[in-house]
């Protein structure tokens, strides 16, 4: 159970158990239902979700599990773009855009979400070698909303809004079929995994909007007003499209281990149909790829902790983004990266650190501009940079986790040359996090727990041009834990605990990716936690 600021309530529960002494079924349902006001004005966030779960054991080889879920969303938040000018930069003689302020309209809102799936997980060990297992998922979701989109700046304060709506109704099933085997050869011990693996997705995507030529929906955000009227009878169909995926893939894996080598080699090669039809332009586009991947992975483990290790693996995604009308349909998004590295775990101490280094291309990522109606690839991409990390348990009582990252992001190639040479935006150059607690268990105050951490994100770019820059933030967080079964027997298993997340209210700009798609970061936010298990 959770309380906190912004109206936060929640309730969650996990539990299971057997069905009977004498019935080989198990079971498991856990559930949640939680309300909380956004820090942005006259929006929140519903959820009701329930997921139960069966599983049946008919006897010492074989598992069959069947797995459900629902999720209902009647408020799923806010969504809408921030311009630069206001959040990043002040505007002269008026400053900041209030860190609240609803650039939409509480009398034109709707975020609704509704998701649900099926599916089972069978396993069956053959014999002391093979084993096979299947899975097998259907799912579907439908989103719903409508609000006045922020489009563009007319002047430092007044920005031009889109009424608009959407619908977006997904559905698809997903089968993978593996057979495993355990074995020996000589010295080298061999973990193999091979398969066929299915995937289809059908999606319906309507979108209707009004240009508004007339400027009634125009909003001046440092004298806002709201209340005004949006007939939807005007707002035009102008997307209704009809989108599916035919995936199918096959792969192997064998994971090696001889001495203190480890070594992992695995392939897979794919097959992929994408149709999409326009019912308004009444055409259909289809588009076919197959495509090679693999993965290897290098490691050797030194008897004192230390494990040095390389890998390069490539990749491989299906775009189904939406592109300019009369354009060929989107190339597949494709991927390589080279990661070498260390890894150190001290003998007889609960500690590791690993530190590594990474080269990352990614070709045919897609992006979109607030006001458009499609989307647009970007050539290639690269991203290089060192990661740090430590987990430590340095005494009974003190835990400790930090980590550094240092990304270098650069635009390869695309049809645009200011993008050349630039950093991808919304991913900072530096970032560097630490969070350490200390538990009591000696003293009176034997079953506390505190906590503190900080967090530190550098600049980003704000554009793909790197024609400006969002400035870096530090956050400051909090936490505080009670063992309730320190005070009394009777409590055994319950604990209540106090988070405060980004403890200043600082106000800060988490990103942007152009001058008329920038977002707020969260403001403070306080939960209190009475959690029991038995």
């Amino acid at each position: 159970m959770k309380a906190g600021n912004h109206s936060l309530g929640e309730l969650a529960f996990d539990f299971g158990g057997a069905m009977g002494n004498h019935i080989p079924v198990l079971y498991r349902l856990n559930g949640i239902v939680s309300t909380q006001k956004q820090f942005v004005k006259d929006y929140k966030k519903e959820r009701i979700a329930i997921a139960p779960a069966l599983t049946w054991i008919p006897n010492n080889n074989t598992t069959f599990t069947l797995l459900t879920s629902y999720q209902y969303d009647p408020k799923a938040g806010y969504r809408n773009f921030y311009p630069k000018s206001g959040t990043v930069t002040p505007v002269t003689n008026v400053g900041y855009m209030p860190y609240n302020l609803n650039l939409s309209d509480p009398a034109f809102n709707q975020s609704r979400r509704e998701q649900s799936s099926i599916g089972y997980l069978l396993e069956h060990d053959i014999n002391d070698v093979f084993s096979f297992q299947q899975n097998l998922r259907y799912s579907r979701s439908d989103e719903r909303s409508k609000y006045l989109v922020y489009a563009s700046d007319l002047t430092p304060t007044i920005i031009k809004r889109f009424p608009q709506r959407e619908h977006n109704e997904i559905q698809g099933i997903s089968v993978d079929n593996q057979l495993k085997a355990l074995f020996s050869m000589g010295n080298i011990e061999h973990n193999v995994i091979s398969g066929i693996d299915y995937k289809w997705v059908n999606s319906h995507n309507k979108f209707w909007r009004n240009r508004d030529k007339e400027g009634k929906y125009h909003f001046d955000w440092s004298n806002p007003t709201w209340g005004i009227p949006v007939n939807e009878k005007d707002l035009s169909l102008i997307q209704n499209d009809k989108k599916k995926l035919h995936q199918l893939g096959v792969y192997l894996q064998d994971q090696l281990s001889w001495e203190n080598w480890n070594l992992a080699l695995s392939g897979r090669y794919d097959w992929t149909e994408i149709k999409q039809q326009s019912l308004l332009k009444s055409t259909t586009k289809t588009q076919k790829d197959r495509a090679f991947t693999g993965r290897a992975g290098l490691l050797y483990a030194f008897d004192n902790g230390i494990s040095p290790y390389i890998s390069y693996s490539t990749s491989f995604e299906p775009n189904l983004d939406r592109g300019k009308p009369g354009s060929p349909a989107f190339k597949p998004t494709t991927g390589e990266q080279t990661e070498i590295g260390i890894k150190f775990q001290p003998e007889d101490q609960n500690t590791l650190l690993t530190l590594s280094l990474f080269d990352i291309t990614q070709k045919n990522l897609t992006t979109r501009k607030p006001g458009a109606e499609f989307s647009e690839q970007i050539g290639k991409i690269s991203s290089k940079g060192v990661e740090a990390e430590i987990h430590s348990q340095i005494t009974p009582e003190i835990n400790l986790i930090a980590a550094y990252s240092y990304t270098d992001t650069k635009t390869k190639r695309d049809g645009r040359a200011a993008r050349v040479g630039k950093r991808v935006p919304s991913i900072p150059e530096h970032a560097a996090s630490a969070w350490g607690s200390y538990s009591f268990t000696q003293t009176a105050l034997k079953g506390f727990t505190l906590g503190a951490g900080v967090r530190y994100i550098g600049s980003t770019s704000g554009d793909y041009e790197e024609s400006f820059h969002v400035k870096p933030y530090t956050l400051y967080d909090l936490m505080a834990k009670y063992d309730l079964g320190e005070a009394s027997s009777q409590l055994k298993g319950a604990s209540v605990q106090l988070n405060v997340n980004n403890l200043t209210n600082k106000r800060y700009v988490a990103s942007c990716s152009n001058v008329e798609a920038c977002f707020y970061g969260s403001g403070r936010s306080i939960v209190a936690t009475v959690e029991y298990s038995w």
